[in-house]
């Protein structure tokens, strides 16, 4: 019996020092070797039958390699024929490379063929969508004037209203302002008469936004808004921001965010 007991515990200290990997082991060894750009490891695991679109914490090894900014893992793992996803779990992975770090060489992994972009009352669809945050606050009617030059009281093209609509944004006119006095210049919120902003033709209660969108070139805008709230200026939001096309994609660039009492 003694024996027996010192021959299990033998075995015990064996098959103890004999590891056995496991899918878990493997998978943490493939990332790790991401993390050092070891070739040789990723080679010596795909090759062993590690599948490429296998997932870890979900990422597959090329999301990985893209959200590290590893460009020799990732153009090794294309070599292997990993599929080059540009889109993973509903966010583009170009925004992390171009926005945090501006790696460059990453971005030009990503990159797709620029395409002409369907045009708004002449300008690409992308600006339009970057205006959303001077719009679309609480779901409450907004009357908006856009301008191309300055802050003026100028209505948006008929195109624009009908483009707000289709997605669901109650965007009209900004001529619909109740007792609007014209000011060419508008730094200071438009005037108007009686305390609350107010649609004319229907008497709601509505907010006013003022948009100017400067085009710099085919591929870059300048936009800037005043965003004026119900009661009467509780909160006036000043916003910038610039829309640039890199790599076929456009990015917005954040500027000022500034709101007032």
């Amino acid at each position: 019996m003694k024996l027996f007991h010192v021959m299990l515990s033998s075995l015990c200290v064996l098959f103890g020092c004999l590891h056995v990997k496991t899918n878990q082991d493997i998978l943490e060894e493939a990332f790790e070797a991401i993390c050092n750009s070891d070739i040789a490891t990723l080679e010596r695991l795909l090759d062993n039958g590690l599948p490429l679109d296998t997932e870890y914490y979900g990422h597959t090894l090329w999301t990985f390699a893209i959200i590290t900014r590893n460009e020799t893992v990732a153009r090794y793992l294309l070599s292997k024929g990993a599929t080059p996803v540009r889109v993973h779990k509903g966010e583009r992975l170009i925004d992390n490379p171009y926005y945090n770090h501006g790696a460059t060489n990453i971005c030009e992994l990503l990159a797709i063929e620029d395409v002409p972009d369907a045009l708004i009352d002449g300008i690409p669809e992308p600006v339009w969508e970057s205006a959303f945050p001077f719009v679309s606050d609480d779901n409450q009617p907004v009357l908006l004037f856009v301008n191309k030059t300055e802050f003026a009281l100028t209505d948006p093209a008929p195109e624009v209203l009908e483009w707000f609509e289709r997605k669901g944004l109650k965007v009209y006119a900004g001529s619909r302002l109740a007792g609007l006095v014209y000011e060419s210049d508008i730094e200071a919120p438009p005037r108007f008469e009686g305390t609350e902003f107010r649609c004319a033709e229907s008497n709601v209660t509505v907010s006013c936004c003022v948009l100017v969108i400067k085009k710099r070139s085919d591929t870059h805008y300048k936009l800037s808004g005043r965003f004026f709230e119900v009661p009467t200026l509780s909160k006036v939001r000043r916003h910038e921001s610039e829309m640039v096309k890199e790599y076929g994609y456009w990015f917005e660039n954040p500027g000022k965010l500034e709101f007032f009492p």
